[in-house]
């Protein structure tokens, strides 16, 4: 069985219209989204920003500190390593009047054996 629907031209109007505000209307609310979101997004950047130029200066400050430390051990290492040398230098001169005393030692057993 067929039915049919009798649809006047004011219906489909007034069907339209309101489709149509509907659509405006969340057009509407999309649009004061976006712009909300816009400025907070705005907002964020500014902050971030300013977050950021923080950072590079106690970034920069930092890096002062880390080349400070770094000469600091520099000079350190340079004194240990000096007293090191000095260390082995005096080992040397030590195991050479050694040396010098057993080839002493040495000439005298013999020389008393002759």
């Amino acid at each position: 069985m067929l039915k049919v629907l009798h649809i006047n031209q004011s219906d489909i109007a007034g069907g339209v219209a309101s489709l149509s505000m509907a659509i405006n209307g969340d057009r509407l609310l999309w649009a004061r989204a976006r712009l909300k979101e816009a400025n907070r997004e705005e907002k964020q950047m500014a902050t971030t920003a300013d977050e950021v130029w923080q950072l590079l200066g106690e970034l920069i400050a930092s890096q002062k500190e880390t080349d400070r430390r770094i000469q600091e051990t520099e000079r350190l290492l340079k004194e240990q390593i000096q007293k090191t040398d000095e260390q082995i230098r005096a080992v040397n001169k030590e195991l050479g009047e050694l040396g010098n005393r057993l080839g002493e030692f040495v000439e005298w057993q013999v020389a008393r054996r002759r």
